[in-house]
């Protein structure tokens, strides 16, 4: 290691530690000390996505470019580490009270040291072994020292901050702590921990039908972040654990009990994984333990089953769904109780409420994007467009940047696997347009294994629909397919294609919609995914320049919603059919009312030009300029009277008021755009009529 870290590079840097030191590493986001939510233990299995395998942390590090390094400590990674604050920065002096052990006990040996940017100072010691275990505190053994050790990590070179660069004060070896370090900092495992041995993961296929398995991990997910506190007590987490294993969720219960016993606050501190001594416990497979406490549980809290949940339940009236509680029968002839149900009045959710001082001293998470300034990433969004306008065509190049990492439309994409669920065109089309679209962005199409085609033209396409008889949507065993396949895959992007084929329910029904796009979300959200659907508008969502259709549920439910149109003239016909714009009508998280210029070229669309890219600070200005041209001429060409003046009825900006707000131009930037476009004699205010009666009007200038 050398102590020149500003010059180095961090991805090699990263691969040094994992392959020569044997530590395990990931990625972490510059100004905070923990790992990137796509890299969590849901998605990767392991906590933070730590790991010393070269190929794996090369493609976190590559998929993330800026991020710091972590290492994490403990036996994993054979180290453990003193982090030892200096007063100016802290408030708290580390230093004085190391010196004050030394006294006492004698000096630390010599041994490997980093830095803080802050000054802070890392002394890296061996860890003593599996026979021990050494638990991470603040300030317990003095104050301003801090213990990483099992379960806890430092932020190692050339990793940067704010305040400077994490370097290397040393190139000593790492070196045993003395005695008594090891006495302040260290406990035996005990004999009842040693019997538990590590195990190899099941691979036990599951009983539970593949709906069941969704609705546990949902159920468990929301109960973490409900009611954390249930999980501490280890007798809740233990018999949870092995309810799941009784109930026969297979291989995959295993998983979602990692997700209980992996996660942070978890107050266990065994030597082996809390989910490998949990599942192969003896008492896993005898006794009566079952998942009824935890059922219950979440039906206190107020965490019930979805729709899609409830009809799936009717379906597998034959699998106890919710083991020892929902099979009870209330009466003759009536349905099992369903969670949240009891026999008199329910229980009221208990209200949750979080003091916004709780977020003091944390950085607030990232909010990350599909396409960098337009689609944010972990959601559902729509793209309506007309029918052959060519929504589907901008939908599969988006998918092939997803799939290999290029841009779309000159916007950065998040890289990843690509799921296209194509219910219009055969595969014949579907090869000749990614034919088209891999030659105009130099893509070897053998380079598109992660984009995953579902092609169900001539097959039936509905995921979810209702009876009529209700707003209760319940899915179809197609959805339980994509669901499975989205589980193998972990798409970063699903594309429904279009919405009129997968859902069969009422577009008008605001229930129904808003039920729909919930269901999208464990296709993708578990997985930091986004979920694109198509749509065509409505006649009324065209005329009126919205681009909406159907229910307000639609609109209101799609974090992103954006519309392709076609470029009229002032005669309402289209001009130049290789023009389109992308408009985006609906942003949760930033701007909107935005608009993407493209043409259609050999089979793909392009930037109509640089100057009409949303990234361009004057983007709006010039569409305002361009929206006011083509209304003016549009109102010469019906022999309309257009004034200068705000007094009586003809005032250009007031007469154009409705239309130029259907393409995203509001009153203000109207009458900004007049007083330009006269200043710079594009358009000029020249009269017209008799002399005696002689009056004004704008005229465009040719």
């Amino acid at each position: 290691m050398t102590t020149d870290t500003v010059s180095s590079d961090t991805l090699q840097f990263a691969l040094y530690y994992a392959e020569t030191m044997k530590w395990n590493v990931f990625p972490v986001p510059p100004g905070t000390k923990m790992g990137y939510s796509e890299f969590a233990v849901e998605h990767t299995g392991r906590r933070w996505g730590a790991t010393n395998d070269p190929a794996e942390v090369r493609r976190m590090f590559e998929l993330r470019p800026e991020a710091n390094i972590g290492i994490v400590c403990g036996e994993v990674s054979g180290i453990f580490a003193l982090d030892i604050d200096t007063l100016v920065g802290h408030g708290k002096d580390g230093f004085a009270e190391l010196a004050a052990l030394e006294a006492e006990h004698g000096k630390l040996p010599a041994t490997l040291q980093a830095e803080s940017p802050t000054g802070s100072r890392h002394d890296l010691f061996k860890h003593p072994g599996s026979d021990f275990y050494i638990t991470s505190t603040a300030n317990k053994i003095g104050l301003g020292i801090d213990v990483k050790g099992d379960g806890g990590m430092i932020i190692a070179a050339p990793s940067v901050t704010a305040k400077g660069v994490y370097r290397w004060r040393n190139q000593l070896p790492i070196v045993d702590a003395p005695e008594w370090l090891l006495n302040l900092v260290t406990r035996k495992i005990t004999d009842e921990e040693k019997r538990i041995v590590r195990h190899a993961p099941p691979d036990d296929e599951p009983t539970q039908p593949p709906a069941e398995i969704a609705k546990l991990e949902r159920f468990v997910l929301l109960a973490l972040g409900k009611n954390l506190e249930w999980f501490e007590d280890r007798e809740h987490a233990l018999h949870t654990v092995w309810g799941i294993k009784r109930a026969g969720y297979g291989r995959e219960g295993y998983r979602i009990a990692d997700l209980i016993c992996s996660h942070d606050a978890f107050p266990e501190t065994q030597r082996v994984e809390r989910v490998n001594r949990f599942w192969n416990d003896r008492g896993a497979s005898a006794g009566t333990v079952s998942l009824a406490s935890f059922w219950k549980m979440c039906a206190d809290i107020g965490i019930k089953q979805t729709p899609a949940e409830i009809a799936a339940w009717k379906n597998e009236e034959s699998r106890r769904m919710f083991d020892e509680i929902a099979v009870k029968i209330v009466a003759e002839g009536e349905a099992p109780l369903q969670p949240g149900m009891q026999n008199d009045t329910p229980k009221a959710k208990p209200l949750r409420v979080i003091s916004a001082a709780s977020f003091a001293g944390r950085p607030a998470p990232e909010r990350e994007d599909l396409v960098a300034g337009l689609i944010p990433a972990k959601i559902i969004g729509g793209l309506y467009g007309d029918g052959a306008v060519g929504k589907s065509l901008l939908a599969m190049m988006l998918g092939v940047s997803v799939t290999t990492g290029r841009p779309w439309l000159n916007r950065i994409v998040r890289k990843g696997p690509v799921v296209y669920v194509c219910c219009e065109d055969d595969e014949a089309e579907v090869h000749r347009r990614l034919e088209n679209i891999c030659r105009e962005m130099g893509v070897d199409m053998a380079a598109l294994s992660d984009f995953h085609i579902v092609p169900l033209a001539d097959e039936e396409s509905v995921l979810a629909g209702s009876d009529g008889r209700s707003s209760v949507l319940a899915t179809t065993p197609l959805y339980a397919q994509l669901l499975e396949l989205t589980k193998d895959v972990k798409p970063q992007l699903l594309i429904g294609d279009t919405l009129a084929d997968i859902f069969a329910g009422s577009e008008v029904d605001r229930m129904q919609a808003k039920q729909f796009v919930k269901m999208m979300r464990p296709l993708v959200i578990p997985h930091g995914g986004t979920g694109l659907i198509l749509a065509h508008p409505s006649l009324s969502g065209m005329s009126s320049g919205k681009g909406t259709s159907g229910s307000t549920g639609w609109n209101n439910s799609f974090r992103w919603r954006g519309y392709l149109d076609k470029v009229l003239d002032e005669q309402d016909n289209e001009a130049d059919p290789t023009h389109r714009v992308l408009r985006s009508k609906k942003l949760n998280y930033g701007p909107q009312g935005g608009e993407i210029e493209l043409r259609y070229q050999n089979g793909c669309y392009v930037l109509r030009s640089n100057e009409t890219s949303m990234l361009d600070p004057m983007w709006r200005t010039r569409r305002a300029d361009r929206v006011f041209l083509d209304l003016l001429r549009k109102g010469i060409a019906q022999n309309n009277r257009v004034s200068l003046q705000p007094k009586g009825g003809c005032y250009a900006p007031t007469m154009f008021r409705a239309d130029a707000s259907k393409q995203g131009v509001t009153f203000a930037e109207m009458k900004e755009a007049m007083q330009r476009l006269i200043d710079s004699n594009a358009i000029e205010n020249a009269p017209y009529g008799a002399p005696s009666k002689q009056q004004f009007r704008l005229y465009v200038n040719s």
